[in-house]
């Protein structure tokens, strides 16, 4: 059965960790919960880990210094599946290389079935969804591994989340 309620994962760094720690707890938290949306939540709004975070994969970087109302309101957007990082922060985010080519080389069917596979969607869903045969849903993803040098669906959608400018950021 197909849940169209993103689950939600807090990753908290301890205060040691630097910019390659915060993305390996974020990789390895991913790789535990699967079709979560993960949000690293930290002491300060340390620009490095907000962007090691983003790079990751993390869906949102929340820290202490935000207005108790405003982590709600994040929560509650990364709980539906929105991009979360403080307003201050997003400028360093935006400097970002741009999309590997590898993500530039998937066609647009491609990259909506890549998508919908980030929104949790099975392969029978998605195949209900945009009227095509199951089969031919798993031959467009055996296709996106092989472009994006993948191995599974979660690593896909992880590269396309890290690459994505498109969508809401807020904070």
């Amino acid at each position: 059965m197909e849940s169209n309620t993103p689950s939600l994962a807090v990753y908290v760094p301890n205060d040691e960790d630097v910019s390659e720690d915060v993305a390996r707890g974020v990789k390895s938290l991913q790789g535990l919960v699967l079709d979560a949306s993960i949000v690293v939540f930290s002491l300060e709004g340390d620009p490095s880990l907000a962007h090691a975070a983003f790079k990751a994969g993390a869906r949102g970087f929340l820290h202490l210094g935000m207005q108790p109302s405003q982590i709600a309101h994040a929560l509650r957007l990364a709980c539906q599946g929105e991009v979360v990082f403080p307003r201050e922060l997003v400028p360093t985010l935006i400097q970002e290389e741009p999309p590997p080519a590898e993500l530039l080389a998937l066609t647009c069917r491609q990259r909506e079935i890549l998508e919908l596979v980030g929104e949790g969607l099975t392969n029978a869903g998605i195949a209900r969804r945009l009227f095509l045969a199951e089969g031919t849903v798993k031959q467009h993803l055996r296709a996106v591994y092989k472009l994006l040098n993948v191995r599974s669906r979660v690593q896909a959608v992880a590269l396309l989340r890290a690459h994505n400018r498109v969508g809401a950021i807020r904070g």
